[in-house]
């Protein structure tokens, strides 16, 4: 059984971590009652439906799509980081508009 817990907790690191830390934080502000409120259900059902949606694309293979025909364009290793960088700014200010 330790052996298992072990493997699990290995495996998956940041999960650990996360649990551990959200169990410290109980010693400076005491569970109570309005613990439920601090969660943000709508939020959390957001994320999973775009979670949902970012799997779906991966496994018809959208992303390979779209990776190639972007490196297509690019030439050389600046090429590459200029385009992902790129990517990643306009990507997030699209969030913004």
């Amino acid at each position: 059984m330790l052996q298992k817990l072990y493997v699990f907790f290995r495996k998956e690191t940041v999960l650990s971590i996360a649990v551990i830390l959200a169990l410290l934080s109980m010693f400076w502000v005491r569970p109570d009652k309005a613990y439920f409120t601090y969660i943000d259900f709508r939020t959390l059902g957001l994320l999973f439906c775009l979670m949902a949606i970012v799997a779906g694309l991966k496994a018809v293979g959208v992303f390979d799509i779209l990776a190639k025909k972007l490196l297509m364009g690019t030439s050389g290793t600046v090429g590459v980081i200029r385009l992902l960088v790129l990517l990643c700014f306009f990507e997030s200010m699209k969030l913004f508009l």
